[in-house]
């Protein structure tokens, strides 16, 4: 696969890519995540999250939750249950509290 530039956007299955926001490339060197690279994509969140990690071999997942208790778990979806279900790479969520 080509290189990815940083703030460069890339399509994932059918999202059509947008670029990145402005200082978002900034903020990934200020906190020192590293040589990052950002994508940005519309539609269907655990899907491009799936088709981007194979397309970029990602060895796992790392999200964020958004502390649902069991009745908010009934009527919203978790990024992180349904990545954990879906995925054959290993998910790890980073609890919000």
């Amino acid at each position: 696969a080509e290189p990815i530039l940083p703030g460069e956007a890339t399509a994932v299955g059918a999202c059509t890519p947008t670029p990145a926001p402005q200082g978002v490339d900034d903020w990934v060197r200020e906190v020192g995540l590293g040589p990052l690279r950002t994508h940005f994509t519309g539609g269907r969140l655990v899907e491009n999250l799936l088709g981007l990690a194979a397309l970029e071999d990602a060895a796992l997942f790392v999200c964020g939750s958004r502390g649902l208790d069991m009745l908010d778990r009934i009527f919203i979806t978790s990024t992180g249950s349904d990545l954990a279900r879906l995925s054959d790479r290993p998910v790890v969520v980073v609890p919000s509290k």
